[in-house]
């Protein structure tokens, strides 16, 4: 007996087989009431349920224990992960409930154990596939478990009742089961913590936990992770951070897992040094390790050090999952680097079930590349589509100009039957804005709402104002922003802010930038607008005033260029570093300087630079180095792709511009503000962003 429980442990099939076949070989001993149960709990251990069943049903008599026995090995095979379909884990779950119902039929009374194995099968089918039948049947189980005693005083079923309520997606009926509870674990409390988190309400779980220190529950590595969690998904940093000293005084903090999960609560609670340097004290990092920080760092929109963490991931030796691989192609969407990202998609060749997660962030990062026929190839070669496929797709198209293909997709879109969202419109009203059609934005905006009974969003809305300050509107502008349904944030008043700008209403700019600042007073965009307006205006005092409150605020500016597969970073004033790029850099800038001025090009220096004398510094803008160094580094006939965080000035601009016709290339830029195609001396944007 003692034998055929190692081998249950061990998970030891062949040798449980053996000893089965060779010691318990001699006729009716398999069906002995005691051997045949340890038989049956081998076999279900060694996932071997076809010799369970056949052990279970040559038992003259069996008792509760032999049918919990055969339950819990189909139970086993019903969460069992290593089997290909999920549609053979649901098929084992109901023949664990055809076989509880059998039981009863048999006239054998079930015991906690057994309503243990039947609340968990209902869990796996549910997860599986929300079927109404096992729904149906876990509460009918639970009435029958709490009729008899066992749901309130048995906590491992309790827990069950929990996980299963949490499966059907009624937490309502899962915190009926807790409060019920006469004796709660760890595993109750860690239970119920996870099910509010993961459905949402991680509010709901930081409180519970607080309950949970309270009534003095005993904390173990499971709760403090499920509490951190919470915490990082409700951004409760204060509580996070008590969480966190727990972690520590349990020694755990260079535990993978406890480690793991207080990198992920302060990189949520957008914390990054904290997360970082927690990281770093991790000293076996597993995939989830690796995620925590890279997905961290793509979210917030840091694509550089996301590939940083990824390539470190990669020489680490850690076989990158399909989360990995997903946010590392969002960040070369970031990037807009298109060889990095391929490199990256031949690690995906070899990661699990990686293809279903990758489609969108493929469409994504192709059409963020530019590559937007390769874009529709991918969405338009997918056996199952979807209005979010298409939406990004549309997006793609629209964001670089190409309103034509977008309004080609959105007729694919509805010819295949599917309904546009509130996000696919948003897409097609950014294009019809960028191109100036007011006419267009008025139709889509009116479709959107008589059509498909959308209502309207605040980006919507966004998109109109946007349109009417590029035709200098800005009056109506105002008006919209002023009488908006919604909230107005920053990027509505920034849309009154740049068209004030641009068609020189400084009364219109000044209410926009204060609206702004009262949102954001460390934000340095509206005292650098303010400041261009006031010295064109010849308001100097004004002027150096906006100035030195931008420069307490405005961060050191950086872009980003692809070149043969490796990105370079390039910081305002790179090329003045004394080493041996950077003086090929200089002397090619006074050059291209040169050879613009030539051909008209006037150097249209900032407020800050006419004021403060560093007109010269302006030469060297992270946007131009980036153009420079892809001129000296990139064929002719490759299109260079840079993106920045900012907005590009307008003297960037206007030397990109020059640099495409002067120098024959191709130059996608994407930068805080949107997409742009500069050729042959003319941008998408056609001078407005």
């Amino acid at each position: 007996m003692s034998s055929l429980r190692d081998c249950a442990s061990k998970g030891d099939l062949e040798g449980g087989s053996q000893l089965h076949q060779q010691e318990l070989s001699e006729p009716g001993v398999d069906s002995h009431v005691l051997i045949a149960t340890q038989l049956i709990d081998m076999y279900g251990k060694c996932r071997d349920t076809e010799q369970a069943y056949a052990v279970f049903e040559r038992m003259e008599s069996k008792d509760v224990i032999a049918w919990n026995f055969m339950l819990g090995a189909l139970v086993l095979r019903s969460k069992d992960k290593l089997l290909p379909h999920g549609f053979q884990r649901v098929e084992f779950g109901l023949e664990t409930l055809r076989l509880f119902r059998r039981m009863l039929l048999h006239g054998q009374e079930p015991n906690a154990v057994t309503f243990t194995h039947a609340v968990n099968a209902c869990a796996s089918v549910a997860a599986l596939s929300l079927q109404k039948r096992s729904v149906k049947a876990g509460r009918l189980l639970h009435e029958l478990a709490a009729s008899r005693g066992y749901a309130t005083r048995d906590t491992i079923l309790g827990n069950a009742l929990i996980a299963m309520y949490y499966a059907f997606d009624q937490l309502d009926a899962a915190a009926r089961v807790f409060q019920a509870m006469a004796c709660k674990s760890s595993v109750t409390w860690t239970q119920l913590i996870v099910a509010f988190t993961r459905s949402g309400a991680p509010v709901e779980g930081v409180v519970l936990h607080r309950m949970m220190q309270l009534e003095g529950g005993v904390q173990d590595r499971a709760s403090l992770v499920a509490a951190l969690d919470a915490c990082a998904n409700s951004a409760e940093l204060l509580y996070g951070s008590v969480i966190y000293q727990q972690v520590r005084l349990a020694g755990l903090e260079s535990d993978v897992c406890a480690g793991t999960a207080v990198v992920h609560m302060y990189a949520m609670c957008n914390r990054m040094e904290t997360a970082t340097r927690l990281f770093e004290r991790i000293p076996a990092k597993n995939a989830y390790t690796w995620n925590s920080i890279i997905t961290a760092y793509a979210r917030r929109g840091d694509s550089y050090e996301a590939l940083h963490f990824f390539e470190r991931m990669v020489q680490d030796g850690t076989s990158p999952d399909k989360f990995t691989i997903v946010a590392a192609i969002d960040a070369c969407a970031g990037l807009v680097a298109l060889e990095y990202g391929s490199r990256v998609l031949e690690l995906a060749k070899s990661a699990i079930q990686v293809k279903d997660v990758l489609e969108l962030a493929l469409a994504n990062f192709y059409g963020k590349c530019m590559l937007l026929e390769v874009a529709r190839d991918k969405i338009e070669g997918m056996a199952y589509k979807t209005t979010t496929r298409y939406t990004t797709l549309i997006s793609a198209f629209a964001d670089h100009g190409f309103v034509t293909g977008a309004a080609e997709l959105y007729h694919s879109l509805n010819l295949e039957g599917l309904l546009p969202h509130a996000e696919t419109f948003t897409a097609l009203l950014a294009g019809s804005s960028h191109k100036g059609r007011l006419g267009e934005c008025r139709s889509l905006y009116h479709s959107m709402i008589t059509d498909f009974n959308i209502r309207p969003r605040v980006e919507h809305l966004r998109m109109v104002m946007q349109l009417l300050g590029r035709q200098g509107r800005v009056a109506k502008v105002e008006d919209l922003v002023n009488h908006s349904p919604f909230h107005p944030g920053r990027l509505d008043w920034l849309s009154l802010l740049t068209a004030s700008e641009v068609h020189k209403d400084l009364p219109r700019a000044r209410r926009a930038a204060r609206e702004m600042l009262k949102l954001d007073s460390k934000d340095h965009l509206p005292y650098e607008i303010l400041a261009n307006m006031y010295v064109e205006e010849g308001m100097r005092a004004k002027a150096e005033e906006m100035i030195a409150k931008m420069r307490r605020y405005k961060q050191r500016q950086s872009s980003f260029i692809e070149i043969h597969g490796k990105v370079y970073r390039f910081l305002e004033g790179h090329s003045r570093k004394k080493h041996a790029m950077s003086r090929k850099l200089e002397r090619f800038l006074e050059r291209m300087r040169l050879r613009m001025t030539s051909v008209g090009y006037i150097f249209k220096a900032s407020s800050e630079g006419l004021i403060r004398g560093k007109v010269e510094a302006e030469r060297h803008h992270s946007e131009r180095l980036a153009v420079a160094f892809g001129v000296i580094k990139l064929p002719r006939d490759a299109m260079m792709r840079i993106c920045s965080k900012h907005r590009m000035c307008a003297d960037c601009h206007a030397v990109i511009k020059y640099v495409s016709m002067l120098f024959q290339r191709k130059i996608s830029v994407r930068d805080g503000s949107r997409a742009h195609l500069f050729e042959d001396g003319l941008c998408s944007c056609r001078d407005y962003w």
